[in-house]
């Protein structure tokens, strides 16, 4: 026989103080109970708590997330290489094969993961060096700031008055990549220092020692002290770009800033896009520090959503940078290679040994039919051919992995070390449960209609 347990003594319930390990449920008005899942099905999740004997059955239409108790000092290994299917879903792992029809990607969360070619959007072959070596700023902590109108709430940090740089020194080497995601409202009037020998100050006090790049509305410029007379700007280039490459919907910008001081190549890209890509015909500024200002005295805000610094290998090409898979010529599907040097080759790749993880991938041009094989060291990304449409992700649950990745998952069923499902792309799955980041549960468009009036009715305890 089932007994009811009321929302409101739900909630009162969950109020008691979360203890510091065991899973966790939250609901979704950030309420969360504390024990250990003993089961998670399409519409209810069983948790055994300290507080009862037998397992509370909580109603999935209720809940946010779950997460899993994790082992102490649990960390994963490092990965470079991932993999984005057509439904969005990705995760990292080591590709170990290419067959006629699926690739095997070796993973450190659940082995051997098969995936057929017609479901893969990308493979990602990224270099180690592209890992960042610095991510934030999610603090105003260790930056310099040279106005006191620089403010940080919720990991950004934000400027209303045009009146003073923020910066830190980021220790750039010579060769470097500078990711910069900002916001802004009414009107975009930024400037992102790179390469300066001195962080934060008041406009009025400040020298530009490093490069400088202006966004303002949809031009972009990018200048450098002039060695001849101090003070003064010498104009490397300036363009003006299309409006959606700009921003998004949501004003929002990534901006990637790659300068490669011993070769004085430099690129910039927005949003992915290309937008500038130059040499500096003078000897570059010596700095390691970066420095931002909202530029002058327009309307609105402007946050810093985040910045990451990294070396650079010289490449052209930015993270995911998506190809289309037909050879406008010969109109006919084919398989991509997309080197770091930004070389694309075209044709059908040769499958590899099944026994062996492949140092470099074959592929047989379009339409010379010569062969070359390319090092898994000197690639970017393979896209296969086939459509590259993408699919919507078909599950009941979104289960996030550390440190980065998604998989979208139904008929979850659990025990005390891994997590078995279904994936509509991948098929059976079985997942370590120390790879859960957390697990969102999906709210069906039903379910939220049913929502309102179910948000009065007791819940089920066994």
């Amino acid at each position: 026989m089932k007994h009811y347990l009321s929302t409101s003594f739900i909630t009162l319930f969950a109020c008691i103080p979360i203890p510091a390990s065991g899973d966790l449920v939250r609901f979704k008005n950030q309420d969360a109970i504390a024990g250990q899942i003993v089961s998670v099905k399409k519409k209810n999740i069983s948790i055994l708590t300290k507080f009862n004997k037998d397992p509370l059955i909580l109603r999935n239409e209720n809940l946010s997330t779950i997460s899993f108790d994790r082992k102490e000092g649990f960390s994963p290994p490092a990965q470079t290489q991932f993999i984005v299917l057509k439904n969005q879903d990705h995760f990292a792992g080591t590709l170990a094969s290419i067959e006629n029809k699926q690739i095997t990607f070796k993973t450190w969360f659940s082995g051997d993961i098969k995936v057929n070619k017609d479901s893969i959007h990308q493979l990602k072959l990224t270099s180690p060096h592209e890992a960042p070596f610095y991510k934030g700023p999610n603090t105003l902590k260790d930056w310099t700031i040279g106005h006191t109108r620089w403010s940080e709430y919720s990991g950004n940090i934000s400027a209303n008055q045009g009146d003073g740089y923020i910066g830190r020194d980021l220790k750039l080497p010579e060769s470097f990549t500078l990711k910069t995601k900002i916001r802004w409202t009414n009107y975009l009037d930024f400037i992102i220092e790179a390469a300066s020998t001195k962080p934060g100050s008041n406009s009025e006090e400040h020298e530009l020692t490093g490069y400088r790049l202006l966004l303002r509305d949809n031009t972009v410029t990018l200048s450098r002290p002039d060695p001849k007379q101090k003070n003064k700007l010498l104009i490397i280039a300036k363009c003006a770009v299309p409006s959606n490459q700009v921003t998004n919907k949501d004003l929002e910008t990534l901006v990637d800033l790659r300068i490669d001081r011993q070769s004085r190549k430099i690129l910039i890209f927005l949003n992915n896009n290309p937008v500038i890509a130059t040499y500096d015909p003078l000897l570059p500024p010596s700095g390691t520090c970066v420095n931002f200002a909202k530029n002058g005295e327009s309307p609105g805000d402007i946050s810093l959503r985040s910045v990451s610094a990294a070396n650079w290998d010289g490449s052209t090409t930015p993270a995911f940078l998506t190809i289309n898979s037909s050879n406008p010529d010969s109109g006919k599907p084919l398989d991509i290679i997309t080197t770091l040097d930004h070389e694309i080759y075209k044709g059908t790749i040769i499958p590899t040994k099944t026994s062996d993880q492949p140092d470099a991938l074959s592929i047989r041009l379009d339409p010379s039919e010569e062969t070359i094989s390319v090092p898994i060291s000197a690639c970017h990304s393979v896209t296969f051919a086939g459509k590259q449409a993408t699919a919507p992700p078909s599950g009941d649950f979104r289960y996030q992995l550390i440190p980065r990745g998604q998989l979208t998952l139904s008929e979850l069923t659990l025990d005390d070390e891994k997590v078995y499902a279904s994936h509509n792309l991948i098929g059976k799955i079985e997942i370590h449960r120390d790879s859960a980041e957390k697990i969102s549960l999906i709210q069906k468009p039903s379910d939220k209609k049913n929502e309102a009036s179910n948000s009065s009715k007791p819940t089920p305890v066994d």
